[in-house]
């Protein structure tokens, strides 16, 4: 936040943070700045109180979920207590008159309940978001890269990592999202660009996952193919002709 100021001081911001010790801190360090918001909350895509891992022995991990803990790079045992927050969506958080340039979202795995309440926002003003967007974190929401891709594509917003939109380089369709997102990144850009490319990326998902859907099909119609050819087999072999002997002479005895 104070970077943001120090860069847009002119310019309206907003800051969400549910921790009570860590909003009071805020609250203490730009609570008189008119052009300072800030909210006391968790966001997400519902509107109410809820649950809240606030990981004692590391505040900057605690989340709406638990998520795996790391010290570096080893994986970490830490101390969490639940407790209950206000949680609120971050397209009414913001009001609709207010044009938001850019949003920046560390949430610890939440992020695509952060972005899936904020759709209205996204698709109204197009702003560029930088997100931590990570295995270890995601996945304990039940959140795919996929996912987050689709949203931001719905919001005609491209995505890339910092790196490749630092050195011009074109934004990733959304296997190469996936490949990022598995392969151990997980800080990303999802920035607006014309329509035209927007729709140009959908198509070609679309192409492949239609080349996949043939493929499976394919695949599909040579293992039905075997199963008749072993059907056929077993049907014309003598020990498949002596059962179904076997089960016309049970039939007969069972009628006599």
């Amino acid at each position: 936040l104070a970077e943001a100021l120090k860069r847009a001081p002119e310019g309206q911001h907003f800051a969400s943070e549910p921790l009570p010790d860590c909003f009071a801190q805020l609250q203490r360090e730009f609570g008189d700045r008119p052009n300072v918001h800030l909210s006391n909350c968790a966001l997400a895509d519902e509107t109410g109180t809820t649950t809240f891992v606030h990981v004692v022995t590391n505040p900057a991990f605690s989340g709406l979920r638990p998520r795996r803990y790391f010290r570096g790079e080893l994986e970490s045992t830490e101390t969490t207590q639940e407790i209950t927050v206000p949680v609120a969506r971050l397209d009414e958080v913001i009001p609709p008159e207010v044009k938001i340039a850019w949003i920046k979202i560390d949430v610890e795995g939440g992020e695509q309940q952060v972005l899936a309440g904020a759709t209205g926002l996204l698709k109204r003003d197009r702003p560029y978001v930088v997100l931590e967007h990570g295995l270890g974190a995601a996945d304990c929401y039940g959140t795919t890269p996929e996912m987050i891709w689709d949203l931001f594509t719905e919001c005609t917003l491209a995505v890339s990592t910092l790196e490749r939109w630092l050195r011009g380089e074109e934004a990733l369709d959304r296997e190469g999202f996936s490949r990022a997102f598995y392969s151990g990144e997980y800080y990303f850009l999802a920035y607006p660009v014309p329509i035209w490319q927007v729709l140009d990326r959908q198509v070609a998902t679309l192409h492949q996952q239609l080349a996949t859907l043939e493929q499976q099909y394919a695949l599909e119609r040579q293992v039905s193919a075997r199963l008749q050819q072993e059907i056929v087999a077993m049907a014309s072999s003598k020990f498949w002709k002596a059962r179904e002997l076997w089960f016309q002479l049970k039939k007969k005895l069972k009628g006599s």
